[in-house]
């Protein structure tokens, strides 16, 4: 239940901006702006802020929860592909494609600052808190990386196949991967993608949970 209100607070959240977006345009007589293509979308720790990411538009949006309007936006160097909030309110951006680059942007100073790590079509950024440990998605080379709050290295995870979602369960022990396609070939008679269980002590994965065929 928890899990589908979540469905609807973002598929909401995304609507707004692009309602927003397009009444803004029409009402003023000029032509609607382009299609932002909003695709993550993030609710702040105080719950009165939501946070977008704009694929095409290379940019990340904030939204006021109460009404539904867009109080700013901040471009990016390349079209971002997910955002987290860490505790001091500052958001890690995951964007670009070969060129993937870890970003953390501090609403309060508005300051945009690369992280030094090296990836290939980063996202899905999620935060270890606790651990201060920042875990991000590297499809392209099956990897799910971990870096420190400043962007040091400090472990490069494999897992099977196209890793592009990922979450921390409660107690930050397990980091919970989607893995987008099947590891081997399709012509097998069970083909299924897998759910990979990461120890966030060891940085290992310690399970992979197979999806139905």
């Amino acid at each position: 239940m928890r899990m589908r209100r979540l469905d609807i607070l973002c598929c909401a959240a995304l609507a707004a901006v692009t309602i927003q977006y397009s009444a803004s345009g029409n009402a003023s007589g000029a032509e609607s702006p382009k299609y932002r293509s909003p695709l993550d979308v993030v609710a702040a720790g105080d719950g009165k802020t939501l946070y977008v990411v704009h694929a095409t538009a290379n940019e990340i949006a904030a939204v006021d929860a109460a009404t539904g309007k867009v109080t700013w936006t901040a471009a990016l160097p390349a079209a971002p592909s997910g955002l987290a909030e860490d505790a001091d309110g500052s958001l890690v951006i995951t964007c670009g494609q070969a060129d993937g680059q870890l970003m953390r942007y501090t609403p309060k100073t508005k300051t945009l600052t690369k992280l030094p790590v090296k990836l290939h079509s980063p996202t899905a950024p999620v935060i270890n808190q606790e651990a201060q440990v920042i875990y991000v998605c590297d499809p392209f080379l099956n990897l799910v990386v971990a870096v420190d709050r400043e962007g040091k290295p400090l472990a490069r995870i494999s897992v099977p196949r196209e890793p592009t979602a990922a979450a921390l369960t409660p107690d930050g022990k397990t980091l919970v991967v989607s893995n987008r396609l099947p590891a081997g070939a399709a012509d097998r008679d069970y083909v299924s993608a897998v759910v990979s269980l990461i120890d966030t002590q060891s940085q290992q994965v310690a399970a992979d949970i197979g999806l139905p065929n």
